[in-house]
């Protein structure tokens, strides 16, 4: 679905908020916006890794491999990123690390997913600890970026109601692959690729 000229200008506001430097300075950008909600965004994500014929970058903060559902929506999403990796296409990969007692499942999870990937040939990052990493971001060619609420689990990607939006803006994905390298700085663990 296309969005009116004022709809974008608020979602991409809202996206530079969400990324707010630590300095306080707020961007403004302009883009092509198409929405990806609930069971759209796996099939679009999907779609838009396919194409990639450069570098995706990826942070997440909630990321699953379902070894018995090979076809579950989030798994496609994974096999998309190692499949560009086969092809040339530069992937990065950083998921979230927590130090909390309640959290260890989701760290579980992330670190079993990024096994998978390692395995896959991917090197994947971990975040420190101290900090959460709650980002659901794709930078894909330097031109598109797509953000939004979703995580790559089975509830997030086949139950939930989840908002994601697909900008095409290259202003905008070089803001987020600065973003993406200050939150690898930040990373205390890496999951090397699999010789």
């Amino acid at each position: 679905m296309k969005l009116t000229s004022g709809v974008i200008i608020a979602l991409i506001l809202g996206a530079a908020l969400v990324s707010l430097p630590r300095s306080g300075i707020v961007e403004t950008f302009q883009g092509s916006i198409t929405t990806a909600d609930n069971g759209v965004y796996a099939g679009a994500v999907e779609e838009k890794i396919r194409q990639a014929r450069k570098h995706v970058c990826l942070i997440m903060f909630s990321a699953r491999y379902y070894n018995e559902y090979p076809d579950s929506p989030g798994n496609r999403i994974l096999r998309e990123l190692v499949k560009a990796k086969e092809r040339g296409v530069k992937v990065e990969v950083i998921f979230e690390r927590s130090g909390m007692e309640s959290q260890s499942d989701l760290t579980r999870e992330n670190m079993n997913t990024g096994a998978y990937l390692a395995k896959k040939g991917l090197a994947v990052y971990f975040d420190s600890e101290g900090r959460t990493t709650h980002s659901k971001l794709f930078v894909i060619d330097g031109r598109y970026v797509i953000i939004g609420s979703a995580n790559l689990t089975y509830s997030a990607l086949a139950k939930n109601n989840e908002t994601s939006v697909i900008i095409e803006s290259e202003k905008l994905a070089l803001h987020y692959l600065k973003y993406f390298e200050n939150v690898r700085k930040e990373c205390t663990f890496i999951l090397k690729p699999a010789q």
